[in-house]
């Protein structure tokens, strides 16, 4: 048993993979974070009058925060982003994702501030950080690269496979803890037609939101609330599936991008960490389809 699930463990992580794939997930995470970067303001953020001054200091110095520093955040913010930039162009890729994972996770508690949150996780950059981070300590500047120059080889290799794999584990967490949440804070009647229901009337009335058709129209039909809340919950609780199925991937990819295309246009509610889904997609395989030899 033990032996059985020895081996099993060590062919997940260390599965051959391709190059391609890697790099792929490098300019990916790269332009997501830049994305976010540039949707907002952090350096005008840590600059609101005594903004820190009741942060505890153990908090400061884990996301290394200088109260009297605050004039240096434009400046972070614009190396941050050169260096995503540098991770999506292929330039010296290792050291751009390892200088844009730190400063992202510098920046990442003023998430607070624009979402009016306690702590400083699940949102804008609670992934971003860890996984360029992940991509700096790995094999993903070995193409698609601008320099150092890339050598054009066509690379396969366990090492290019378990940082995949890790960041699979990362962004399958966001659907695995939205569902215990969920289950935690309300149970299975999450699900049940009126709370369905008011979930889609709050988020369709104000004038703030860009969509309200739908969402109202799904309101007034019973039915149609409860397939919506069993198929979130499900979604949610099966997604971790894609991690250690490539079948599961086939379906539960899909999925996840028209979960977040729908819960855009009905609840006005924008999952932007959902689109690392991507990640998932083989990308080598794709561009080798016709290729009788594409099985990675």
């Amino acid at each position: 048993m033990t032996e059985a699930v020895a081996r099993h463990w060590r062919r997940f992580w260390f599965e051959p993979d391709h190059a391609l794939n890697l790099a792929v997930a490098r300019i990916i995470v790269a332009t997501h974070a830049l994305w976010h970067l540039l949707s907002r303001d952090y350096a005008a953020m840590a600059q609101i009058p005594d903004l820190w001054t009741t942060v505890p200091s153990m908090q400061r110095w884990r996301y290394l925060i200088v109260i009297d520093a605050s004039g240096l955040e434009p400046s972070l913010q614009l190396l941050a982003g050169v260096a995503l930039v540098g991770a999506i162009a292929g330039i010296y890729p290792r050291v751009s994702c390892f200088v844009a994972g730190v400063l992202l996770y510098h920046l990442a508690p003023l998430e607070t501030v624009f979402w009016g949150q306690q702590q400083p996780t699940g949102r804008g950059m609670t992934l971003a950080a860890p996984l360029l981070i992940i991509l700096a300590a790995s094999r993903s500047a070995d193409t698609m690269r601008l320099w150092p120059r890339d050598s054009g080889e066509s690379l396969v290799s366990w090492e290019y496979g378990w940082p995949r794999k890790l960041m699979w584990v990362l962004v399958a967490q966001i659907y695995l803890f939205a569902f215990i949440s969920k289950m935690v804070m309300t149970g299975p009647t999450w699900a049940a037609p009126d709370h369905m229901r008011r979930w889609f009337i709050a988020f369709n009335v104000s004038d703030w939101w860009r969509f309200h058709e739908l969402g109202l129209w799904i309101a007034d039909r019973p039915t149609l609330c409860l397939a919506f809340g069993v198929t979130a919950l499900a979604f949610e609780a099966s997604f971790i599936a894609a991690v250690f199925s490539r079948r599961a991937r086939y379906v539960l990819v899909p999925m996840a991008a028209l979960f977040s295309l729908g819960t855009a246009v009905t609840l006005n509610v924008h999952v932007g960490e959902g689109w690392l889904v991507l990640l998932f997609v083989n990308w080598w395989w794709l561009a080798h389809r016709p290729s009788r030899n594409a099985t990675y």
